[in-house]
């Protein structure tokens, strides 16, 4: 629990910063809900409190008997780790809410995915659609779906023992599952994605290094934001997973 913030937070987040004016950005570990569903689910979520779906927040009662609520301005899904935004208010929420629905903010991702990237950077743009199979969400290009729009950067690259390359993933839009997808399309799928990733490179990589996580992390998020008469620059980073790093050792 953060003692200043009385949050209570989920095991292994923590915060990044926070603002007067009731901004806070918290680091998810992988494997985290960033909201539950149900409330069975609450100690395996980001924070450890009941959610609100409708008003998107967290609600809780603090040491000091004083009613608390955290909104979840936007979300990962459990397999991916970084930065989240969220508010203590639901002025703030709104105003986050607007930065987010018109795209004003810049978000930056990094993923581990299979194979060797040639060039060194590049732009995907796609049409993708979704549909329930099984009763799973799942995303697909389609065309007449959504466009999806993302910039990409190679970091880092290995051919031995298995084909890798460390990406930089620069969203120009927000589908759900767009990344995820979007490398899958070009069959680079992401480490680790038992959804639309490779399988056989799945079990290639655990075998070899005992990787057991989908690599994909929200690495950074910039903005700014304006509440009242303040005005507030926001460029908040989550470190890179070591795991990351060890695959390129």
């Amino acid at each position: 629990m953060s003692q200043k913030l009385q949050i209570p937070l989920g095991k292994g987040v923590r915060v990044i910063e926070s603002h007067d004016c009731g901004l806070i950005l918290l680091d998810k570990p992988d494997g985290t809900l960033s909201m539950p569903n149900r409330d069975s689910e609450i100690n395996r979520s980001m924070v450890c409190a009941k959610y609100d779906a409708k008003r998107e927040c967290y609600f809780w009662v603090d040491a000091s008997g004083v009613s608390r609520e955290l909104y979840l301005c936007n979300r990962l899904d459990s397999p991916t780790s970084g930065v989240v935004v969220c508010a203590l208010n639901p002025l703030v929420a709104d105003a986050l809410n607007v930065l987010f629905r018109e795209r004003k903010t810049h978000k930056s991702y990094l993923a581990v995915v299979g194979g060797v990237l040639k060039e060194n950077r590049g732009e995907w743009r796609d049409r993708l659609g979704r549909e329930r199979r099984n009763g799973k969400l799942m995303v697909d290009a389609a065309d007449d779906g959504m466009p999806a729009y993302t910039r990409w950067t190679v970091l880092k690259r290995r051919s031995q023992p298995v084909g890798l390359t460390l990406v930089k993933l620069e969203p120009g839009t927000g589908r759900t599952h767009q990344l995820r997808v979007q490398c899958s399309l070009r069959r680079h799928g992401i480490l680790g994605d038992r959804n639309y990733g490779e399988f056989a490179l799945n079990k290639r990589v655990k075998q070899w290094m005992g990787v057991d996580r989908l690599c994909l992390h929200a690495h950074r998020i910039a903005f700014e934001l304006n509440v009242g008469r303040s005005r507030i620059q926001v460029d908040a980073e989550s470190p890179a997973p070591k795991l990351f790093d060890t695959l390129f050792t």
